[in-house]
């Protein structure tokens, strides 16, 4: 394991920075992972009016889940969401996860 590696355990570790999540793979399996949770405002244009709507997205360490993909699931807090987008930083050490909330 490399220096890099060993922070990010350490980071997702910390309960002051990550929360307890239920994670659903499509592929059948399941556990509870700590993830960093944001939610973000995302700006978009609709020609002179601009919307701000929220976003959901979640990092999740690759240490904890092997494979993130579209139509997986996390439950957080109690409320459902759905994994919309699912991407591995440059290192390959992170799982972003852009999210929409299952109603």
């Amino acid at each position: 394991m490399d220096c890099f590696a060993f922070m990010v355990d350490q980071m997702f570790a910390d309960p002051n920075l990550t929360t307890e999540a239920d994670y659903q793979s499509v592929a059948g399996w399941g556990k509870s992972v700590r993830i960093i949770f944001r939610q973000p405002d995302q700006i978009s244009d609709f020609g002179d009016v601009k919307a701000i709507i929220p976003a959901h997205q979640a990092d999740i360490s690759t240490a904890q889940i092997e494979s993130a993909q579209e139509q997986d699931r996390l439950q957080i807090t109690g409320r459902n969401y759905v994994v919309k987008q699912a991407q591995q930083d440059n290192l390959g050490l992170i799982w972003n996860l852009l999210l929409r909330e299952d109603k």
